[in-house]
């Protein structure tokens, strides 16, 4: 989806021991002396890719270089931000047959906005590893994740990267905890968390100061309205509780890292998890509206209502409609959101309360996406608690 260059485009106790009777996948991973050149290769490099022309031309030959400095890498992309370069620009090089060849992540099907490698290092503003996973549609293969921001002038372009492919061997069963690093504070834990579901998209979860939880997960059989469940610390690791039977844990790894675990319904709590993946703590700057809310429908005679959820990705998603996808950005003092089948929907806050205006699909709009005219329909949000 393209949008306007000044917009945002657009998805209890602990397991402490591990099964007797199973084994546990280990991945190869680079080992510390290979992070630590790449690093200092990918940060020299994302100086060069500030200053060159946004297009795949002069992009590709930067990326040769990194693979030809760094046998031991798969692949690597600089993938723009669309609202910096007012689309979306992925160029991609990696090997095949003991050569580099080249292939655009731009296409239909592979969103790279809202998938960890680009939105996790975005909204953190730092260079991260991904946890181990299976890059669909961009490498097909398991690989692991170096991810660097890129910014001129201040302002965020896009994310460089380096990936390496990962061979799995089988080890001996693991019997003892899983090393954590330092403990999560209650007082730390209220607030907005990113992290990554089953299939390594991003999606957030509000946890309330009471012990309340909701996320934004829309892939459930409730959409939009996502999951809502209780989250406490335990061990030094934020647990939350599902009631549709998951279960998300957040800790800190050895290294300092966030990291997440997951266990589907009826899966025992003390074997492995179901998946894994990264976590964050949601900036200011995007917590203050993500979450699920309740809409009025615009149609409606009995005050009928649909639900919304904001996701930090900038993808929205809801309960009605057949395309039930959209995307948001913050302009003009309220959340504007742009759903593909051409409705637009505004959220504004009027003193303590949130402020709906809807436009039907064909309403023209300005440059910045405000639309022209009066509103085909107002009312009242909630937010989900």
């Amino acid at each position: 989806m393209t949008l306007p260059t000044n917009t945002l485009a657009a998805f209890a106790l602990l397991p402490l021991l591990m099964l007797a009777s199973c084994k546990t996948p280990e991945w190869v991973v680079p080992t510390e002396t290979e992070r630590t050149t790449l690093e200092t290769s990918i940060k020299a490099e994302s100086a060069e890719l500030a200053n060159i022309t946004l297009n795949e031309e002069s992009i590709y030959p930067v990326l040769d270089k990194i693979l030809a400095n760094h046998p031991e890498a798969y692949g690597s992309t600089f993938a723009l931000d669309p609202a910096y370069a007012g689309k979306q620009l992925a160029p991609y090089a990696y090997r095949r047959n003991g050569k580099i060849a080249h292939r655009s992540l731009a296409v239909d099907g592979y969103d790279y906005p809202i998938l960890p490698w680009f939105a996790l290092p975005r909204k953190s503003g730092k260079p991260m590893w991904s946890e181990p996973y299976f890059d669909a549609g961009g490498g097909d293969t398991e690989m692991i994740t170096f991810s660097a921001p890129v910014q001129k002038d201040g302002r965020f372009m896009g994310i460089i990267t380096a990936d390496f492919e990962l061979k799995e061997k089988t080890v001996a069963p693991v019997l003892n905890a899983e090393p954590i690093g330092a403990p999560i504070a209650a007082a730390d834990a209220a607030g907005v968390w990113t992290l990554v579901d089953d299939e390594n998209v991003t999606f957030d979860v509000v946890l309330a100061a009471d012990g309340g939880a909701v996320s934004n997960w829309s892939k459930g059989p409730h959409g939009a309205l996502g999951e809502s469940g209780h989250w406490v610390i335990a061990g030094g690791r934020i647990v939350i509780d599902y009631i549709d039977g998951w279960r998300d844990v957040i800790l800190h790894k050895p290294t300092g890292e966030l990291a997440k675990r997951s266990w589907g319904p009826g899966v025992a709590r003390d074997g492995p998890p179901t998946n894994f993946g990264q976590a964050i703590r949601t900036a200011a700057s995007y917590a203050a509206w993500i979450g699920v809310y309740e809409l009025p429908m615009a149609q409606s005679t009995t005050g009928q209502k649909f639900a919304v959820a904001i996701q930090s990705s900038h993808v929205a998603w809801k309960t009605i409609d057949d395309v039930k996808v959209g995307c948001w950005w913050i302009a003009d003092n309220c959340l504007r959101i742009r759903w593909a089948n051409g409705w637009c929907d505004e959220l504004h806050t009027v003193g303590a309360e949130i402020e709906v205006r809807s436009w039907k699909p064909g309403t023209a709009a300005d440059s910045n996406g405000r639309p022209d005219g009066a509103p085909s329909n107002t009312g009242r949000a909630t937010r989900v608690k």
